[in-house]
């Protein structure tokens, strides 16, 4: 069990259906989350109709994960069933279920057998043109053997002028990100929505029940300065490792660039 729970409802009389342990299971545990070793505990309240059905979920306390909370009230309001309390004559009412979910992270998904090649690299750019500032963040950061406080070439002024084309010269700043979504998930999302957006580079890949890739097939290639980067050949060397799942899965590489011109 990824996840136990540590609190019991305050209305003794509202009582979960069912075996409540149930709810949570480690099938549940995110791939986002375990791929980023988040843990912790998310409380939560359920408000409960006279059906004993719930009809919203409010994080009372996160755990610290946006990723965590959001999963702990997607599941609650798919699985949570009550027998709700009664008024003095013996109708149901409805009440309020509080709880909190402890996440601990798979034995078999250990952060060091887990190796995400995503990363992103921010790009400040000066009215000149220059770029005078870029961070390398994500957990494939430390795989591209960059030195520290360097993007590599996803922050050179000339990788960006080639992709921005002539809405450089207005780009104050650029963001260069390497995403794996898995089938059904949704793709991370921006923090704005940019002025330029392209899509750099793409590949299909198929992850074993053990974790390990299995087939990657390029569906989109960034040709620059006379190079072709394919994603499938940049991540062969050293191939991502995700948590293992009962069933094989299928997930997206995609490199992609936004620019802002404020």
């Amino acid at each position: 069990m990824p996840a136990r729970h540590i609190a019991h409802a305050v209305a003794a009389v509202l009582q979960p259906l069912g075996d409540w342990h149930g709810w949570v299971t480690v099938k549940d545990y995110p791939v986002e989350a375990v791929i980023a070793a988040q843990e912790g505990v998310t409380s939560f309240a359920l408000p409960i109709d006279a059906n004993g059905l719930p009809t919203d979920c409010q994080v009372t306390k996160s755990s610290g994960s946006k990723i965590l909370d959001d999963q702990t009230c997607a599941i609650m309001l798919i699985r949570a069933r009550f027998r709700p309390p009664v008024d003095k004559r013996g109708r149901p009412i409805a009440a309020t279920y509080r709880q909190a979910i402890r996440w601990r992270l798979p034995p078999a998904a250990k952060p060091e057998l887990v190796v995400d090649r995503s990363f992103e690299a921010i790009s400040t750019i000066a009215p000149n043109g220059n770029v005078i500032d870029c961070r390398l963040t994500g957990p494939g950061a430390v795989r591209l053997g960059l030195a520290k406080g360097s993007c590599g070439p996803f922050g050179e002024r000339g990788f960006l002028t080639f992709l921005i084309k002539d809405q450089y010269a207005k780009t104050r700043s650029a963001d260069v990100r390497l995403s794996v979504t898995f089938e059904g998930a949704s793709p991370p999302q921006l923090a704005k929505q940019p002025n330029v957006y392209l899509t750099l580079a793409k590949a299909a890949i198929e992850v074993g029940t053990d974790g390990k890739m299995t087939s990657c097939t390029s569906e989109t290639k960034l040709a620059s300065g006379g190079k072709t980067l394919d994603l499938c050949e940049f991540v062969k060397a050293d191939p991502p490792r995700f948590p293992p799942q009962p069933t094989p899965r299928k997930a997206t590489l995609l490199l992609d660039l936004s620019a802002a011109f404020d």
